[in-house]
């Protein structure tokens, strides 16, 4: 049963005068946060078949620290995870890949949520609040369809680094 998790970037700097959103790094405690996320996601999930983050500074960050913990067998940026991209956009991309079972994507607000209320009602959606490094996971009896989604587990960075 192929699984999607979605994970938000942890906590960033605020942006300096005249640095570019896309340049904000993540804090030190936005590291640990992500890295204690980490952790426990390798003890809950199956092997990881591809990481997939926005091109944005902070997701790739958090994706380089996931990756540390979950090994994934592939790892890539998606310019379709920016925060003000179209979700319908990210499924037919990973539709475009059959075959892959555990997929984690690092993006951003509002995508996620728009992401998670596609994966489970068909309609990008915002249905919950998606807190830095923040976690859904999500099963789909069959390929990634919008709509066809279970959310399995919402955690927030509290709970599921700890």
């Amino acid at each position: 049963m192929p699984q999607l998790i979605l994970v938000r970037h942890g906590i960033a700097e605020d942006p300096a005068p005249g640095q570019a959103d896309a340049d904000r790094a993540l804090t030190r405690r936005g590291r640990e946060r992500v890295t204690a996320v980490a952790g426990r996601l390798m003890t809950l999930l199956s092997p990881v078949d591809r990481l997939v983050s926005s091109d944005l500074l902070r997701a790739r960050q958090t994706a380089d620290l996931l990756a540390g913990a979950l090994n994934p067998g592939a790892r890539t940026e998606f310019p379709g995870l920016a925060p003000e991209a179209a979700p319908g956009g990210v499924y037919q991309w990973l539709q475009s890949e059959p075959g892959v079972e555990t997929t984690v994507l690092v993006g951003h607000e509002p995508q996620m949520n728009a992401l998670l209320g596609l994966a489970l009602t068909g309609e990008p959606v915002g249905l919950a609040r998606f807190r830095k490094a923040g976690v859904a996971v999500l099963t789909f009896p069959g390929p990634l369809n919008p709509g066809a989604g279970r959310l399995e587990a919402f955690l927030p960075p509290a709970v599921s680094a700890g």
